[in-house]
């Protein structure tokens, strides 16, 4: 029988435990159990989700070419040919969004078409595992100045993401590997706050973002491991999972992101 522990909120970086150890959240979310991943790293997953609205998508291969509802995407491109689909063969199931090479402002959106099911007080979690991959064909490894992916939660989109009013996100941009946290509540506004972690190029990371109820905060954490607390005690309304990628125009900038799954649930 597994052991458990008890805590609040996520246990993402809090406790070392083996696999198989359960933790509760006691304010009413749901248990977490350790796992091991196949390539040894250990990771805590949600189980026991049944009673929460969420979404836990795992972008199966036999899915077919149409996301399943509330899922949605958007492209801006006009001449060059981006991709926002299944990946084929991925073990697994994957799910890319790839800008064009060619010199043009471009925008690729995965989230919920504006569907907005999660209410931002309730205590709503984002996870996320996924992999970036910039400037394939210039072989630069990098973003350009005007470049960015953001991905988290957020309120109905806007093509300019700064005016979003409601948002807590993860952000890779420029040129550079660091991931940025940013978050906005229509009061604090809170920008490209480095958090020390880079990632590695064409590498898969794992995220979550905490909306926690006691001084309404935001805690993010990367690959098991806390790195930022934003405040949004000001937030209201609801937000949907979000990921958008943008470049500038310029030639060859066709960076690739990677989604294995996406998990968004409200804890109460």
């Amino acid at each position: 029988m597994a052991s458990t522990m008890f805590g609040r909120g996520i246990p993402v970086g809090r406790v070392r435990a083996k696999p198989g150890v359960i933790y509760h959240d006691t304010e009413g979310g749901p248990s977490w159990q350790r796992v091991e991943d196949p390539v040894g790293t250990q990771r805590w997953r949600p189980i026991g989700l049944q009673g929460f609205p969420h979404v836990f998508e795992h972008f199966l291969p036999d899915a077919g070419a149409t996301l399943p509802a509330p899922w949605g995407k958007q492209d801006t491109s006009a001449a060059g040919a981006p991709v926002t689909d299944y990946v084929a063969d991925a073990d697994g199931g994957n799910y890319t969004l790839a800008l064009a090479a060619d010199n043009e402002v471009e925008t690729l959106t995965l989230y919920h078409v504006d569907q907005l099911l999660f209410d931002i007080t309730k205590r709503p979690v984002f996870g996320c595992r996924l992999k970036i991959a910039p400037d394939i064909t210039g072989g630069g490894g990098l973003f350009a100045a005007g470049d960015k992916f953001v991905f988290g939660l957020a309120s109905a989109r806007n093509a300019t993401l700064d005016s979003i009013v409601t948002n807590a996100w993860f952000m890779a941009t420029g040129a550079n590997l660091n991931i940025y946290v940013e978050s906005d509540d229509g009061t604090t506004d809170t920008d490209d706050t480095d958090t020390a972690v880079d990632y590695v190029a064409d590498t898969f990371i794992e995220v979550w973002i905490d909306i926690e109820a006691t001084a309404p905060t935001a805690r993010f954490c990367i690959n098991d491991s806390q790195v930022k607390k934003t405040s949004i005690a000001a937030a209201t309304g609801n937000v949907q999972p979000y990921l958008e990628i943008q470049k500038a125009a310029a030639a060859n900038k066709d960076h690739k992101v990677t989604v294995d799954w996406i998990c968004t649930f409200s804890r109460s």
